[in-house]
């Protein structure tokens, strides 16, 4: 529900830019295109998109989705985009207006998705300046970013899940979004890249090998690329050549020598928001009063820098996104503002933990200026610490806060390969009875407490205790925690929250 509020945020905001904001420089380059895409549709000659060489420098997919909605108009001439003007000012404003719809559509659901994962981050990005403005008007940037983001959380939950069957429509669905992405505009095939590297180091965190899955995914974000590029069609090596050789010699032409932009301008895109750039000799977009009701880039970006630590312990495949496509943007020589919107959604993640970071920071500072919040959390520790000395030096405990446990346990059986334990716990206070604490220290597993998964995971421990002492309520004590353990107990906190069951808490139910 809270997702679908951002959604209509978004989608106001773009909305209103796209019914009222000027005309940009590229609106009539790529409305020149799909009006002629339209109109070999219209004459029953579709054919002939293959044979088009305008504007070959950009994919054919996106341009041609703003020409299936000029099919309702009657056959277009060329459109007269050439000067800044407010959209309702140009003699053809109602198909502008139409083919803009287009990009707001696809930033909006952007922004849907990313408040799936979390919604203060699309948020963020539902009222972030350049979202808005290169989501509202006819250019190439917002339905690459939309498909790409569902791309990438698609393939996430590919790797959530693990290999199989259930995982399969993930992973068809993330190829096909990445195939359109990149048959949109290259830039976003940079997103297939990210999800390599970070695929090769969760193998090697997880042993689990998915070659095979990736080479499957690959071939099928390739087919669809070309698929959805007609360009490509008639001579795919050549005509792609030819393509991606135009845009690096743009960027090393006149054009992007004269705007003289320094190596670190995305940083000075993200700085700043649309209505505080100063217009020097080059005016890099068209703003005017009204445009925007909010501008808070500054404080996103600052945000983000803020959450980065806590981004990568909790989000680390978006903080790859984020540092790759930051990496390509200094590195790329064109420098134009729109280019941002590639690490925007991730930025607005790294935001929105800069929040919970400063949220978190804010906490601590109010319980040790409570007196009576620091004395009850110094007898709560005090009395756990009495607890855990008379079970063990090397007891690890899980207290009891707030009156609300973790509803989850873990086994360790051979093979270190997840399966479910089956054991039952559904009780806001579990308390394993102690006839199953016997039998399994009699054989040998280890019984820990307060689940960092979403229900049970099985594993073997060599040398793994249960005591044999009825085990307190609410108390659970495991004995000789490997280092390899603590580390597999630390990747899970960082990989999914903890199960809750009764209220919902915050604390953190285990110390190690």
């Amino acid at each position: 529900m809270l997702a679908a509020v951002i959604f209509a945020v978004a989608l106001v905001a773009r909305a209103h830019l796209a019914d009222s904001g000027r005309i940009e420089y590229d609106e009539k380059d790529y409305a020149k295109a799909a009006a002629q895409y339209s109109n070999y549709i219209k004459n029953g000659e579709p054919g002939l998109i293959a044979q088009d060489t305008y504007n070959y420098e950009h994919p054919t997919f996106n341009k041609l989705v703003y020409a299936f909605v000029l099919l309702r108009f009657p056959a277009q001439e060329s459109f007269d985009l050439s000067k800044p003007l407010p959209v309702r000012q140009v003699k053809q404003a109602q198909e502008v207006v139409a083919m803009r719809w287009v990009s707001v559509l696809s930033g909006s659901v952007a922004v849907f998705l990313l408040a799936l994962v979390n919604p203060l981050a699309g948020l963020f990005l539902a009222v972030h300046t350049y979202a808005i403005k290169y989501s509202s008007v006819i250019y190439l940037d917002a339905l690459p970013m939309c498909a790409a983001l569902l791309a990438f959380q698609a393939f996430l939950l590919v790797l959530k899940r693990g290999p199989g069957k259930q995982s399969a429509p993930w992973l068809l669905l993330s190829a096909i979004a990445l195939g359109v992405a990149a048959a949109s505009k290259y830039m976003y095939a940079l997103v297939g890249v990210v999800l390599v590297l970070y695929s090769f180091a969760w193998m090697i965190q997880k042993r689990c090998q998915i070659v095979g899955y990736l080479a499957i995914w690959g071939i099928i974000a390739l087919l669809v690329f070309w698929a959805a590029d007609p360009y490509l069609w008639l001579d795919p090596s050549q005509r792609l050549l030819a393509s991606l050789k135009f845009n690096v010699d743009f960027a090393n032409g006149p054009a992007v020598k004269f705007t003289a932009y320094p190596r670190w301008q995305p940083f000075v895109w993200l700085l700043r928001p649309m209505p505080h750039y100063p217009i020097g000799r080059v005016t890099p977009f068209f703003v005017q009063p009204g445009d925007f009701w909010l501008a808070i880039d500054s404080w996103i970006f600052g945000l983000g820098i803020v959450g980065l630590p806590l981004m990568i312990r909790r989000y680390p495949a978006y903080f790859t996104w984020l540092a790759v496509g930051l990496i390509f943007l200094l590195a790329w020589s064109t420098k134009w503002p729109q280019y941002v919107l590639l690490v925007l959604p991730p930025l607005c993640l790294a935001a929105a933990e800069g929040v919970r970071t400063l949220w978190t920071l804010a906490r601590i500072g109010l319980r040790k200026i409570l007196p009576a919040a620091s004395e009850e959390a110094a007898n709560t520790a005090h009395e756990c610490r009495n607890r855990t000395a008379r079970a063990s030096r090397s007891v690890l405990c899980c207290r009891r806060l707030r009156r609300v446990l973790l509803a989850s346990f873990f086994l360790l059986e051979p093979g270190f390969e997840a399966q479910q334990a089956g054991v039952p716990l559904g009780a806001n206070f579990p308390d394993p009875q102690l006839k199953l604490a016997k039998r399994l220290g009699r054989e040998r597993i280890a019984l820990f407490a307060a689940g960092l998964l979403h229900g049970n995971q099985a594993r073997r421990l060599k040398n793994g205790e249960v005591l044999e002492n009825t085990l307190p309520g609410n108390r659970v004590f495991l004995r000789q925690l490997s280092r390899r353990l603590r580390a597999v107990l630390r990747q899970g906190a960082k990989q999914a929250a903890a199960h809750r069951v009764g209220e919902r808490v915050e604390e953190r139910l285990l110390a190690f």
